[in-house]
């Protein structure tokens, strides 16, 4: 596969055109993405929210139940961190929503799916700018657009940093490639890059896609002009270390190390790759692997012996001027590092929507053949596109097939729990939600079951305390908020709830320590109590 050469490229992509000329011609491919997008995405607007981070995010959040000056002001705040990310512009977008909807999930589910339009559209504005194929383009906006992968990111509302961040990552790209028209691009780009950053922290990676867009099109390196983005990269990064760090978001699962986390990174990239290519058996969450004898299974090693000579021959691709493929490779491998895993974060090895922006470099790799033989051999030109319609339509099809999965939190919690029925973090989600509905019977048994699969899981022992305490069955909360903080002695929620039970067993020695640990971690509740008592903390 050959990239443009540099005079070529200029040619085709300088070509003016009159502006009637020019909507005409762009036009019918825009409103071709919006109509695919919502054909597919259209149950979606009707989806309720589901409790796994949306409660954080949307409707248990009093930080964007205002929109004024200080409520902004302290969502930029760095104290400001939800679920272990600071990501003020993510949360403002959500402010933005609850001014018009409440706690109505129509118009959060309508911004994700605009966004994640806007973001098709720019994946082949990209495709244009960078390679000028036409047809490239728009079968890469079709299929970033369609593509089931994308499925999490755009119906899960708690994802709209996903969305967000993409469309000004695609957006900030764009503004770079045309700084050479007006040097006003330029800081356009760089205000661009810093929303994609404050949406969300995978954004830092968008200086060396610079850099690699740069090469791809066989053009000088403008180490000076792309300093401010690494400055901009490096603060950022930083302050996503500091907000995950912060909620404690980074660290190891129980019985896995750092060799143990390079083995599943290098396992994951082609984990992804193959539901790229194949996207069946999705699920919301994919749990980490059993070991046999204390090691990985053998795939996990040689995933990642495998994934290793793949990162091996992106600089001998380039020393060959293979320029495309290194390109396309170098941005999958750049774009999904910080989230591969070898940073251990959350419970899950691998997630669908971590490949929201890193697919862009796989779609052009799988439709950039069929490209050539359109360009090489005429006569095959329909029959090409006939195919690869035909696998649009099956994306689509896949996309309402799934889509239901996340209509709610019990469908989506049913259908984790479908796929791995010894999935404890699936069944607390689904007593969690029993829970909030005060559907006490149901929640109960759900939380033993929960430890009875993992009787260390602190999560369970405090859900299943709360509900012993709301039952006023007092001793029996006691023993679950006692192991829940030995699991774990900074669990704050399980720290307060265990001080305010001894507090109503007139335990105050016991108590008053406990409440003054959680007020000091920031718990408001433990605060209250211990300022209307008049004790200091």
């Amino acid at each position: 596969m050959r990239s443009p050469s540099k005079s070529s490229a200029k040619s085709k992509a300088g070509t003016s055109l009159p502006f009637n000329a020019y909507v005409k011609q762009v036009l019918p491919a825009l409103v071709l993405v919006i109509a695919a997008t919502l054909l597919a995405y259209w149950p979606s607007l009707w989806h309720d929210f589901v409790n796994w981070d949306d409660p954080y995010y949307v409707y248990k959040n009093e930080s964007i139940r205002k929109l004024n000056a200080k409520s902004i002001q302290h969502l930029f705040s760095t104290s400001t961190i939800v679920m272990g990310n600071w990501h003020p512009i993510t949360m403002l977008s959500l402010a933005i929503d609850y001014a018009f909807w409440g706690n109505d999930p129509f118009g959060y589910h309508l911004s994700n799916l605009i966004l994640h339009i806007l973001a098709s559209i720019a994946a082949g504005v990209l495709v244009m700018q960078i390679f000028a194929r036409k047809t490239l383009a728009l079968f890469t906006a079709l299929a970033f657009a369609l593509h089931p992968l994308h499925i999490e990111s755009v119906a899960w509302i708690t994802e709209r940093k996903d969305v967000l961040f993409t469309f000004f990552y695609f957006a900030a790209w764009m503004a770079w490639n045309a700084r050479e028209r007006h040097k006003a691009w330029y800081v356009v780009s760089l205000l661009l890059f810093s929303l994609s950053a404050m949406s969300k922290a995978m954004a830092v990676t968008l200086p060396v896609i610079l850099v690699l867009t740069e090469y791809v099109r066989n053009r000088p390196i403008p180490w000076l002009k792309l300093s401010p983005f690494f400055i901009l990269a490096f603060i950022f990064g930083l302050t996503g270390i500091y907000a995950q760090r912060s909620a404690a978001a980074i660290e190891y699962q129980a019985g896995f190390g750092l060799w143990d986390n390079m083995q599943i990174a290098g396992y994951g990239l082609w984990f992804y790759l193959g539901k790229f290519i194949w996207p069946l058996h999705l699920s919301a969450f994919y749990p980490y692997p059993a070991k046999i004898d204390g090691a990985l299974p053998m795939p996990f090693l040689l995933g990642f012996i495998a994934s290793l000579l793949l990162v091996l021959s992106i600089p001998v691709w380039m020393y060959l001027r293979k320029r495309m493929l290194a390109f396309c490779l170098g941005f999958l491998v750049i774009t999904i590092f910080p989230v591969i895993q070898l940073i251990p974060l959350g419970e899950a090895m691998a997630a669908d929507r971590y490949m929201y922006l890193s697919s862009w470099s796989c779609f052009i790799l799988l439709l950039f053949p069929f490209q050539y033989i359109i360009d090489r051999y005429t006569h095959l030109r329909y029959p090409v596109l006939l195919l690869l319609t035909g696998v649009l339509l099956f994306w689509g099809y896949r996309v309402r097939q799934r889509l239901p999965v996340w209509a709610s939190g019990k469908v989506l919690w049913e259908d984790v729990i479908a796929q791995y029925p010894d999935q404890y973090f699936a069944w607390n989600n689904l007593g969690t939600l029993y829970y909030d509905k005060q559907d006490y019977e149901q929640a109960v048994p759900v939380f033993r079951k929960v430890l009875e699969m993992n009787p260390n899981y602190k999560d369970g022992h405090n859900n299943l305390g709360t509900i012993y305490a709301l039952r006023e069955q007092i001793d029996s909360a006691i023993y679950h908020f006692e192991r829940a903080v030995a699991i774990d002695s900074q669990y704050t929620a399980a720290m307060f709830n265990l001080g305010y039970a001894y507090g109503l067993k007139g335990r105050s020695d016991e108590s008053v320590p406990l409440l003054q640990k959680a007020a000091r971690n920031g718990h408001e509740n433990a605060r209250l109590i211990l300022q209307n008592n008049k004790i200091a903390w």
